[in-house]
Parts: C-alpha cells; sequence; structure tokens
C-alpha cells in the first residue's frame, strides 16, 4: 500500500524559492527531503503509540521513495499481515487475550497456542492459531503426524499498510509533514534571502 503525503504546499514554496534566487532548488529539495525522512521516522513512532506493537517491527514494514521530481515523496508499507504474538497476544484459559489497538483488549476464545510451523522466522516460541473450521485431514509431519485433524491457521493482525492507511495516523502523518516542511522551508528561505541582500 502506498501512501501519498499532500505537498500542494510546495507550489507557494516553489515560488517564494525561486524569488530566493541563488540555488533556491537544491535548498528546497533538500527542505523536502529532511521533511519526508522524518514522517517516516514519526510514522513508526506514531503507529506504535496506536497499536500494540513495536517500532522495530513496524520499520520493517516501511519505507519511503522519493518522487521523480525530488519534490515528492510515498511512505510504503507493507501488505503482509502481522502475527498476533508479535502484538503481544497471549493464550490463557479462555482463549488468546490480544490488544491490538492499545487499551482495548479482547479474547478470542476459538484461539489457541501451539508450536511454531517449521521455517518459520522467529526462532523457537509458540504461535497462536485457531481452527479454519474445514473438513479434518491427515497430518503429514510434526509430532500429530498420521492423525486426523481439522486444519488450523495462525492469528494475524493488521498489516503495517493497514496501520498507515488509518485515519487518525495518517492525518497525524499529514499534519507533522506540513509544519516540518514549513519550518524547515523558512530557515532556509531566510538564508537564502540573507545572501542575496549581503
Amino acid at each position: 500500500m502506498k501512501v501519498t503525503i499532500d505537498t500542494r504546499q510546495l507550489d507557494s514554496l516553489r515560488n517564494r524559492f525561486k524569488k530566493a534566487g541563488g540555488q533556491w532548488e537544491r535548498e528546497l529539495q533538500r527542505a523536502v527531503s529532511n521533511a519526508s525522512r522524518a514522517t517516516l521516522t514519526e510514522a513508526k513512532r506514531e503507529i506504535a503509540s496506536e497499536y500494540q506493537v513495536t517500532q522495530r517491527r513496524i520499520a520493517q514494514g516501511l519505507r519511503y521513495e522519493r518522487g521523480k521530481s525530488r519534490l515528492g515523496f510515498v511512505i510504503i508499507g507493507r501488505n503482509k499481515p502481522i502475527r498476533l504474538r508479535e502484538y503481544g497476544g497471549r493464550a490463557t484459559k479462555a482463549g488468546v487475550s490480544i490488544a491490538v489497538r492499545r487499551g482495548k483488549r479482547k479474547v478470542i476464545r476459538s484461539g489457541f497456542a501451539g508450536a511454531r510451523a517449521r521455517g518459520d522466522q522467529g526462532g523457537g516460541g509458540q504461535e497462536l492459531w485457531v481452527r479454519t473450521g474445514e473438513a479434518p485431514r491427515r497430518v503429514k509431519r510434526g509430532r500429530n503426524k498420521g492423525l486426523t485433524k481439522e486444519p488450523i491457521k495462525p492469528l494475524v493482525g493488521p498489516s503495517v499498510a493497514n496501520q498507515l492507511g488509518d485515519k487518525r495516523v495518517l492525518g497525524h502523518l499529514e499534519r507533522f509533514f506540513q509544519t516540518k516542511l514549513s519550518n524547515d522551508a523558512s530557515r532556509r528561505l531566510a538564508r537564502l534571502l540573507k545572501r542575496g541582500g549581503a
């Protein structure tokens, strides 16, 4: 999923920088680059403040691309669902207890803990599962090999792309970018004008 931050204010900034002369285009590009990179960092913080997942995990699914004109950028969130165990989910007697959003805990009564699938990333430990409701089938490997059981699948939550598209997250990032760009651009513009008047 790609999220484009509103950069309409750049038209106004471009005109102001042109009037200042000198290396106005390079200075404006640097202001946009600094603001966009700061916004990517802020995205990790803001998502982590809304969702029960670490900034490190969020960073694995986030990147940004600069626009062709070098005066724009796109934040890209990976659309692969995040396992509920990475949201801090845990198995209890009542089922799987999880708070995907901070402060909003619920219990998935059909969930349970079990060994991770072979080849799963992240080392040892347990995975959180739920039965699929499909017809039972013969298990081909593992400790239950040869037995007939209902298929299971890992419990997952929102992907980084889903988190990035959250209205509260996106709204905050748009405001952050606009403020960051405005402040940095103003400082650079003041320096250009000072040099021109020297």
